[in-house]
């Protein structure tokens, strides 16, 4: 028998997807916990893309007439450490007035789970109608309460305040706590022309810095929200129940301006996050379309 080599041609068809393919479903199957981790990971490799605070007005603690109910703080309590309960069981020591109380209450409904105060003084003086020196006196005070940290308006801030209470705020670290993105950039170097000092100094005040809680509400257990923020928020409008999606459990997102080193991907990123949420949204409004007798009667309609 004579073995013959040759070459055969055959055509195959085969599936691959793309790296942005898998991306886009890598990010449809993250809640706004692992997204987030996602984009902080992200946005330290990438020094094009700025992350900052979550949007607020989709979904805040509901932790309204705890302050007004003498027994709530009890109950709340009774049901295990949560930054309500201890917010609440605080301002009760601080023996307000009652128009200080009344200020103390919207700020309170506005703190976030991670102990940053979601609300501006401005908008909560135009709610209640009070001077914004007077919500600004208050909040000095809400400031105080520990862990130290809480009611903080910004990173800075609530770092800040830290530093105060542990009595270890000198100019040096003041300075270093002003130029907090030059720092996140690692050019040190420029923040210690621009403060006076060495680069040693500058450094030393970085150390410091780390060892502060930039979210000191997230210690406590969650009792008035769920432990993980929903990615959609259902509620009755007039026209019935409407979906949106929850912007607030998710930082803003966007493009440092400019040309230079990924911005490309920063933009990249950008159009995924975005492709995700509108994904999401059509689901949650299709799901709403097909079972919004849940919303009206409970799990009942599911079961027949």
């Amino acid at each position: 028998m004579v073995s013959r080599q040759g070459i055969k041609v055959t055509a195959t068809q085969r599936l691959q997807l793309s790296l942005g393919l898998q991306a886009s479903i890598r990010l449809l199957r993250a809640d706004a916990a692992g997204l987030t981790r996602y984009l902080e990971e992200q946005a330290a490799e990438t020094p094009a893309l700025q992350l900052g605070p979550a949007p607020v007005g989709d979904w805040l603690p509901r932790w309204d007439g705890v302050l007004r109910d003498g027994g709530a703080v009890e109950r709340v309590a009774s049901a295990g450490p949560s930054l309500m309960a201890h917010v609440a069981t605080a301002v009760a020591g601080l023996r307000l007035t009652a128009e200080e109380a009344r200020v103390a209450e919207a700020l309170a409904v506005g703190l976030e789970p991670s102990g940053w105060l979601g609300v501006t003084v401005a908008a909560v003086a135009a709610e209640l109608r009070v001077p914004a020196g007077a919500v600004e006196a208050v909040l000095a005070k809400l400031q105080r309460i520990e862990p130290a940290g809480l009611f903080a308006r910004s990173l800075a801030e609530c770092l800040r305040l830290q530093a105060e209470a542990e009595g270890v705020l000198t100019p040096v670290l003041t300075g270093v706590i002003g130029e907090l993105k030059a720092v996140a950039a690692g050019d040190l170097a420029r923040v210690a022309r621009g403060l006076g000092v060495t680069e040693a100094e500058v450094a030393e005040a970085v150390r410091v810095l780390r060892r502060f809680d930039p979210k000191p509400g997230a210690q406590f257990g969650a009792f008035a929200a769920p432990v993980r923020e929903p990615d959609l928020v259902a509620r009755r409008g007039e026209r019935g129940w409407e979906v949106s999606l929850n912007r607030s459990s998710l930082p803003s997102l966007s493009v440092r301006e400019g040309r230079g080193e990924g911005q490309g991907a920063a933009r990249a990123l950008l159009r995924l996050v975005e492709a995700r949420n509108a994904t999401l949204l059509r689901v949650g409004q299709e799901v709403l379309r097909r079972q919004e007798a849940v919303l009206e009667r409970g799990w009942a309609p599911l079961c027949r």
